[in-house]
């Protein structure tokens, strides 16, 4: 359990499961099974060690400190009321047995791993140093944790060191290592939503009449049971009423539920600064708050922890959710979503104050999205004078037919509604099946950009065009086998920080453009989707078979104040996009926004070309280009990801752009996914790559190959200080940023570090000199 078994494969280990046939025949674990050797090697052979010293008996508490417990071997207590080992199971009585060994086969399969992305405390790494937030889940309980570990740099190599033990461990600290150590339930700051669009405590006595209704009703069964009040103490945390503990509810050995595409989000104590209107400096200036970590987990609710202490500050249930929180609490629960998508905060100001807010959709687990208060996170609660609640709106397929499953992030936006006049809306696109039929389906297969205005005011309710816009994308797919999915948002703003114009990708390969400059009564179909109802682009492969966007674009200048949107192809949301059979050649691409009324494709692209360097990494090259549409036309740039789609019978490798890129320094980052052929196997992964988004060329051999499995969305952060070569005669330089590419991975929650550094010319500039737009083409 402990010891390498094979040296060409020297982490592999050994974990021993136990089913003591039970001689004694009382279902029941005493003194005699205490010396059984199948009670010992359950107890010594699998027990998780946590630290690597080898020894059951000490661990690391939630600050990093060595402590002495039982928490690495043991779950639950044994008749005698001692600890029991967690991998020894009694099968003398046939319900036990088939629990027993579900339980085995879901830690066999248990996974520290996560394909959601980390957070970091600060954008530029320097002497100073910094924290990283790691997502963890394990598939065996399915529980989740969010670790902080410091960061530091070597500023004379650009080495990125982690510390071995996390600061903190937001689980732990929940659950405790003992019952003694635990959070108290009662005390936690828990809220949900009202069937009336107000805020109100996630407790048994302030809840609506109906949704206790559905929390009295077993999920699997739907049958009555009265044991609502039960559930909802079940889900703030109590475990006294386990199976376990004889109770009728399921085990758990974290109250904090795994975390699989929601990863966690940091927010300083500062602000965004990333805002712009009246007001907003007084508005940083005074903020007197902690530094916060946000994450969704799919045991229903989206948590705010303390980002220096760990300390949990609030947690919300979206009310959308509530109709399927029973599940959670079965004994035959069947893992499902819950509270899983990445989210988003941003600085709005709304009713003439700023506010910090806190958005995202739910991934698989509900057709909506949702908006929280987190200017003062520390505030909620229940003492005298304090803000009752978070909760902001909730805005569901109940409200808009058209709303589907939301998998990116909104858009936390600021548009001109008049003569001098702003407003600030969450920006959504649709997403994903918002034609299922659960009694609010949408009938005609189209997808829909959403903006919901955040001064919406508590329990009043959706009002399409006066509270919310919906500019409605048709279904490019006549035959309407196909139903469409608007994906995320890409955004261009004008002088004063508001929107002017968005782009998003859909399923069936289409880039629309919206232009939001028109105000409130221009958003909809007709005057706000560009070019006649035309997509922009569409992406095809080379047999012209469309390839689906499921990210969102990202946006740079273009020549004379054009626009690129940069983008990758791919989907990895259903179980047949794992299939060898289905994968299709997926693509990166840059496409120039001239404002003009052609519907592209990629024949009017320059194609670049991929070409192995050695060690797995890649060149990307091409000859340099003008971006013209005169012939030849030059509307931007693709490169096919090298035998990526099945052809002829031959297997690709299925990789794919399927999380988020991120833009910084003059490069555009991303990572690809490669599934795994091997439904048992753990060898899936990806590349992450960097290229210069106004060529599509790479400046150096890049696509590193991941060490840590399947790969989340890069975090971009800034080595040290950019350096400057000194000026030569003619007035202009070179500047050369330092980059750390921060990846989680599906490998236990590990964390891949790349570095790249990139050299970029430079001018001395004067008010008669303007920069050449050609020469920043050069990689």
């Amino acid at each position: 359990n402990t010891q390498p078994i094979r040296a060409d494969y020297p982490k592999m280990r050994v974990k021993t499961f136990t089913l003591d046939v039970n001689e004694y025949g009382n279902g029941t674990i005493s003194g005699t099974q205490r010396n059984s050797q199948l009670y010992l090697a359950g107890k010594y052979g699998g027990f998780n060690d946590v630290n690597g010293d080898g020894n059951p008996f000490v661990t690391v508490d939630s600050m990093g400190l060595t402590v002495t417990d039982n928490s690495e071997w043991a779950n639950g207590v044994d008749s005698d009321g001692l600890p029991k080992p967690a991998n020894y199971f009694i099968a003398g009585i046939p319900q036990q047995m088939i629990n027993a060994i579900r339980n085995i086969f879901a830690n066999v399969a248990n996974d520290s791993g996560t394909i959601s992305s980390a957070s970091i405390s600060t954008n530029k790494l320097d002497s100073g140093g910094g924290f990283v937030y790691v997502p963890r889940f394990s598939s065996g309980s399915w529980s989740g944790t969010v670790q902080s570990f410091s960061v530091s740099v070597d500023l004379a190599t650009s080495v990125v060191t982690f510390a071995s033990s996390p600061s903190w461990d937001a689980g732990v600290q929940l659950t405790g290592t003992t019952a003694a150590s635990a959070v108290n339930p009662a005390s936690r700051n828990i809220f949900t939503m009202l069937p009336n669009g107000t805020g109100a405590q996630f407790k048994w006595a302030d809840l609506d009449a109906s949704q206790q209704t559905l929390l009295n009703t077993e999920f699997y069964s739907g049958s009555a049971d009265g044991l609502g009040s039960d559930r909802v103490d079940y889900l703030r945390g109590v475990r006294s009423k386990e199976a376990g503990k004889g109770g009728p509810f399921r085990n758990r050995t974290s109250v904090m539920g795994d975390i699989i595409n929601s990863g966690p989000l940091f927010v300083s104590k500062s602000g965004s600064k990333r805002a712009q209107g009246p007001g907003y400096s007084t508005f940083l200036k005074n903020l007197s708050r902690p530094n916060a970590v946000y994450v969704g987990t799919n045991a229903g609710m989206v948590h705010a922890f303390n980002a220096d202490t760990g300390a949990e500050l609030f947690a919300y249930v979206p009310a959308m959710l509530i109709n399927r929180l029973s599940s959670l609490t079965s004994p035959n629960y069947v893992h499902a979503p819950f509270v899983d998508a990445q989210l988003v905060s941003g600085d709005a100001q709304i009713g003439g104050n700023w506010k910090t807010i806190l958005a995202g959709g739910l991934g698989g687990g509900a057709q909506g999205v949702f908006a929280l208060d987190i200017t003062n996170p520390q505030l909620y609660g229940t003492g005298a004078g304090v803000v009752p609640t978070p909760a902001l709106f909730e805005f569901t397929d109940k409200d808009d037919p058209d709303m589907g499953y939301v998998t990116q992030t909104p858009e936390i936006v600021k548009i001109k509604t008049g003569t001098n006049q702003y407003g600030w809306y969450l920006a959504v696109a649709s997403g994903y099946d918002n034609y299922q039929a659960d009694g609010n389906a949408n009938t005609n297969g189209q997808s829909a950009l959403f903006l919901l205005s955040l001064d919406k005011a508590s329990g009043v309710a959706w009002t399409k065009n006066v509270n919310y816009f919906k500019v409605v994308v048709p279904n490019t797919d006549t035959t309407l086998k196909l139903a469409n999915a608007l994906m995320g948002l890409g955004t261009v703003t004008g002088s004063q920080g508001e929107v002017t114009t968005a782009y998003a990708g859909d399923t069936l390969g289409n880039v629309w453009k919206f232009d939001l400059t028109g105000g409130p009564t221009a958003w909809n179909a007709a005057s706000a989707l560009a070019f006649g109802g035309k997509p922009l682009f569409t992406a095809t492969d080379s047999f012209g078979v469309a390839q689906p966007i499921t990210i969102k674009p990202k946006t740079i200048v273009g020549p004379n104040g054009s626009t690129i949107v940069t983008f990758g192809t791919g989907k990895f949301m259903e179980n047949s996009d794992l299939l060898p059979s289905s994968y299709q050649t997926q693509s990166m691409y840059g496409v120039w926004d001239n404002g003009k009324n052609s519907k592209m494709t990629r024949t009017d692209l320059v194609a670049r070309t991929v070409t192995a360097t050695g060690g797995g990494l890649s060149n990307i090259s091409g000859t340099a280009f003008v971006y013209t549409d005169t012939k030849p036309v030059a509307r931007g740039w693709y490169f096919d990801f090298p035998k990526s789609g099945t052809v002829a019978g031959v297997t690709g490798t299925g990789e794919r752009q399927v999380t988020e890129t991120v833009l910084s320094g003059g490069q555009l980052y991303f990572n690809t996914l490669k599934p795994d052929v091997d439904v048992c196997g753990n060898t899936g992964g990806g590349n992450t790559c960097a290229i210069n988004p106004l060529s599509g060329l790479s400046q150096a051999a890049t696509c590193d190959p991941s060490t840590v499995g399947l790969l989340a969305s890069p975090l971009v952060v800034q080595l040290g200080d950019v350096q400057v070569s000194a000026s030569r005669s003619q007035g202009n330089g070179t500047f050369t940023t330092r980059t750390g590419i921060l990846s989680t991975g599906t490998q236990a929650g590990k964390v891949s570090v790349k570095q790249q550094s990139t050299t970029q010319s430079g001018w001395r500039a004067s008010w008669r000199e303007v920069v050449g737009f050609k020469d920043l083409m050069n990689p």
